[in-house]
């Protein structure tokens, strides 16, 4: 809260003034220092108040390398995440990430799914495709979306689509998987396809259709007037009497 209300005057500055910044951390972090020499840091209210309006001024990809976090702080964080405290674990997850060592926290997040497999899975999933190991991510994606899980369809989807498994999205769209129907549609939209997706959107696609009227607004000559697939104007079907 406290950084979203002395958010305003840092939209006004520039890029260049993080810098500045970083150094104003370094130097009140030295003075708490000086101020308690011989003792471990401890941050009043002001101090707290101060750096929290400086970490508004500085990306936060640079937050782990400009404050502290003491070793200490990540053995606990550790030892709650392996005793299953979930809210550990994200949060050891986020400092590791910042630090470039989130391979460090995927043995954690696999104990953990197998632990809580309802919660978990899905964070493992999203912490193996950031890491690019993403046949193992689109299998656990793939895995929860067997139970009607929305999240895990959507993720599926991106994640064979990111894989370039173009004819394995078509047979899930053919199904009815509507959110393989749009990644395969977007695929076609790249290739410029407009007579594909005019099969598609023949075939009742939602995401064709919609394509095929962002098209034609754009005055693009290969996609036919939508009457003839048998559409109102707005892209829906006519109601049979």
């Amino acid at each position: 809260m406290t950084r979203h209300l002395l958010s305003i005057p840092g939209a006004l500055l520039r890029r260049e003034t993080s810098r500045d910044a970083e150094l104003l951390v370094l130097r009140h972090q030295n003075s708490i220092l000086r101020r308690q020499l011989g003792q471990r840091p401890r941050y009043q209210p002001a101090d707290r108040l101060w750096l929290s309006a400086l970490a508004r001024l500085i990306p936060r990809r640079r937050w782990a390398s400009v404050f502290p976090v003491a070793p200490a702080t990540l053995s606990t964080l550790t030892t709650r995440a392996e005793r299953g405290d979930f809210d550990s674990l994200q949060v050891l997850t986020n400092i590791l990430r910042l630090q470039d060592r989130l391979g460090e926290a995927v043995s954690l997040w696999k104990t953990a799914a197998i632990k809580d497999p309802g919660r978990s899975r899905e964070q493992l999933g999203d912490v193996l495709h950031e890491l690019n190991q993403t046949e193992e991510a689109l299998a656990i994606a793939v895995g929860m979306s067997t139970n009607g899980d929305r999240s895990a369809q959507s993720r599926a989807a991106s994640r064979m689509a990111d894989l370039s498994m173009w004819d394995e999205l078509r047979d899930q769209a053919d199904r009815g998987n509507r959110y393989a129907d749009i990644e395969y549609v977007r695929h076609l939209c790249d290739l410029r396809d407009y007579p594909a997706i005019q099969r598609r959107a023949a075939a009742a696609s939602v995401a064709a259709v919609r394509e095929l009227l962002s098209a034609a607004k754009q005055g693009v000559h290969q996609v036919r007037g939508l009457d003839d697939l048998g559409l109102n104007p707005d892209g829906t079907r006519p109601v049979s009497k």
